[in-house]
C-alpha cells in the first residue's frame, strides 16, 4: 500500500477532487452538519477556523494497493478505520471516497484508491500532530498490510532517502573524535532528511525552505539545475540526501497547496 500526504488551506477544493471523480462513491465520512458536499467541507473548515494558528488543516491522505491485491469495499472500511486509529485521528473530522478512474500501468485491472481528508483541527481547536508522519505512515501501512495479507509496495519517502555508507558513518565519527566505544549519533545526513521533511510541511516555496534551513544553521547554494548544502561541515548535494531531496522532488512535494489530480 502506497501512501501520499498532501496539506491544504482549503477544505472544499480537495473534497470537491475526491467525490467528483466519475465514479468516485464515498466511503466514509462523519461530518452530520450539511447534506451536500460543499457543505460538509464548509463545516470542517468551520470547525478548523478554532485554530488560527494551522494554516494548512485540510489533511489529505491517498492509498494506493499493489495490483495483486483485492480489497472488498469493507475491506476499505476497516482499513482506512484503522489507519486512521493508528495515526491519532480517531477525534477529527474526515471524509473518505474511493475512486475506480485510472488502472495499473500495462494492465486492464482497475486501480481502485483511497482518498482521506481529515480536518487536522478537532472540536476542541486542537491540532493533531503530523511530527514524523514522513516515516509513520509507512510504518503503519507495513504492519497493516501484515495485518490483512497485502503485498507491500514501498513509498516514494522509503526509497528517497540515501543512507550513510559504513565507511561515511566512520569518517564522521573520526570526525567527531569519538573513539569505537562512543555512543551512536545520528548522522548529519538523517539530521538534514529529518530536518528538511519537518519544513517541508509548512513551507510553500524553496526560497521559504532555503530561509528556515539557514535559520537553523544549514548553508544552502541554490544552482540553475539543483542544490546543495552544507550542515556541521559536511556538504551535501541534493541527491546526496535521496532522489527525495533533489531539486525537482522538493519542488514537486512543495506543491501541497495544489490538490494531485
Amino acid at each position: 500500500m502506497i501512501g501520499k500526504v498532501t496539506r491544504n488551506a482549503s477544505f472544499n477544493r480537495i473534497a470537491q477532487y475526491i467525490t467528483g471523480k466519475p465514479g468516485a462513491e464515498i466511503l466514509l465520512e462523519n461530518v452530520p452538519e450539511g447534506n451536500t458536499v460543499a457543505q460538509k467541507a464548509a463545516a470542517m473548515q468551520f470547525v478548523a477556523a478554532r485554530n488560527h494558528r494551522v494554516k494548512r488543516p485540510a489533511y489529505h491522505l491517498s492509498l494506493s494497493p499493489a495490483e495483486s491485491d483485492n480489497l472488498s469495499r469493507r475491506d476499505w472500511m476497516l482499513f482506512c478505520n484503522q489507519v486512521l486509529d493508528e495515526l491519532g485521528f480517531q477525534d477529527n473530522q474526515v471524509l473518505i471516497g474511493l475512486h475506480h478512474d485510472v488502472k495499473y500501468p500495462n494492465s486492464e485491472k482497475t486501480r481502485t484508491h483511497a482518498h482521506l481528508l481529515i480536518n487536522l483541527v478537532n472540536d476542541a481547536g486542537k491540532c493533531s500532530s503530523t511530527s514524523w508522519d514522513y516515516y509513520k505512515i509507512p510504518q503503519v501501512l507495513r504492519h497493516l498490510e501484515r495485518c490483512y495479507g497485502l503485498q507491500s509496495v514501498s513509498n516514494v519517502g522509503e526509497v528517497g532517502k540515501q543512507r550513510d555508507s559504513a565507511g561515511q558513518y566512520q569518517l564522521q565519527r573520526r570526525s567527531e573524535g569519538e573513539g569505537e566505544a562512543a555512543p551512536i549519533h545520528r548522522s548529519v545526513r538523517c539530521k538534514l532528511q529529518d530536518m528538511i521533511d519537518e519544513i517541508l510541511k509548512c513551507c510553500g516555496s524553496f526560497e521559504e525552505l532555503a530561509h528556515a534551513l539557514q535559520s537553523q544553521g544549514v548553508e544552502v547554494n541554490l544552482t540553475s539545475t539543483g542544490w546543495w548544502v552544507q550542515y556541521e561541515g559536511f556538504p551535501f548535494a541534493g541527491h546526496q540526501l535521496g532522489r527525495a531531496y533533489t531539486k525537482p522532488s522538493v519542488l514537486k512535494r512543495l506543491e501541497a497547496e495544489v490538490v494531485d489530480e
